[in-house]
């Protein structure tokens, strides 16, 4: 069974390295490191079990492979100036050893040295650092990707597609500028603590769909806002528009409104809690989403006048009474009373 399982990684693999050659030439170049890099987790996990079952041999070979394919992704990134992914690979590369003065573990710490974003280039550098402690434990690095270098890798493979996220006039660019701002929905929950998101079933246009599959993308599609507290939501494709109408209807009068610490940050780990523990509420019956505030029902006919609000007359059998959910009050039919009433802009 092993042998025929190490026969099948073989394969595998070597089917990955033709692709690898026969993709040098293409001219979307600039999507292709991250697209490499998917090979090296499996790959680091591959040599670090060939060495602790002592076949060196096979392990060295599968690592100058893949140390090759990292080398060519961070040379693809210096090319196109994209300092996250040139990161990426240096850091791929340096989980291809546990010895740290490997030869592919030092290429990493150099290639690091070379990127000009200060602030990715520091977090490359403690990544670096703490990969020794992972590696030795036979368990990858899962520290999750900064959200400002998950954008760029977004924007991109947009770009890479010929997508210019800056023309305003192009639909498609802007729906996936929408996308990638509302990866960090902070701006939005940071109004209060009962306020959280998700995706919302319905609101995907064929188009949507297509591209969100391309770019993998998720927030391209519609999204809800929750009031985990009134049971209030919104549905929309822009979360900074959604809340708009959301915070006009519901939050501005709300007096149980509580926001957040101002600097509290957004994460996707948050976000799979907060899913959790309101899993009752999204699996049970979903309140209404309302273009306005929804209006409580009609209270009794006031007492003991029983006179409309506008005339001031009594209710009669030729004049009854009407209530007015928008005004929130008893009026009668008489027609100058009705010509008067303000039309609203919705039914109610």
């Amino acid at each position: 069974m092993r042998a025929e399982t190490s026969q099948r990684v073989s394969r595998k693999f070597g089917q990955f390295l033709r692709l690898v050659r026969l993709t040098e030439r293409t001219p979307y170049q600039s999507a292709l490191p991250l697209a490499f890099l998917r090979i090296v987790e499996g790959g680091a996990t591959l040599i670090i079990r060939l060495e602790l079952e002592g076949i060196p041999d096979a392990a060295a070979s599968i690592r100058d492979a893949i140390f090759r394919v990292c080398k060519l992704a961070a040379a693809i990134s210096a090319e196109f100036s994209m300092d996250n992914e040139r990161a990426r690979a240096a850091l791929s590369a340096a989980m291809l050893s546990r010895n740290r003065q490997a030869e592919c573990v030092l290429w990493a710490e150099n290639e690091i040295q070379q990127i000009t974003d200060e602030d990715i280039r520091h977090w490359a550098q403690a990544m670096i650092a703490d990969q020794p402690a992972t590696l030795a434990g036979e368990t990858l690095n899962n520290e999750p990707v900064p959200m400002p270098m998950e954008k760029q890798i977004y924007e991109n493979m947009a770009s890479a597609l010929g997508i210019d996220l800056s023309d305003t006039n192009d639909l498609i660019s802007q729906m996936v500028k929408i996308g990638i701002d509302d990866l960090d929905p902070t701006r939005v929950l940071r109004n209060c603590a009962h306020m959280f998101w998700t995706f919302s079933p319905h609101g995907h246009n064929f188009l949507h769909m297509m591209l969100a599959q391309q770019l993998q993308l998720p927030t391209m599609g519609a999204k809800v806002l929750h009031c985990t507290l009134h049971k209030y939501t919104r549905v929309g494709l822009s979360l900074d528009e959604t809340y708009e109408r959301f915070r006009h209807d519901y939050c501005d009068a709300c007096p149980d409104r509580s926001p957040r610490p101002a600097d509290w940050q957004y994460t996707h780990e948050w976000q799979l809690s907060e899913y959790n523990r309101n899993k009752e509420f999204l699996d049970g019956p979903r309140s209404e989403t309302h273009t306005r505030k929804p209006f409580r029902p009609a209270p009794p006919i006031p007492m003991p006048g029983k006179t409309c609000a506008a005339c001031g007359l009594e209710f009669n059998d030729s004049a009854a009474p009407w209530w007015c959910g928008f005004c929130q009050t008893w009026f009668c039919q008489r027609q100058e009373c009705v010509d008067a009433h303000e039309k609203h802009p919705m039914p109610f």
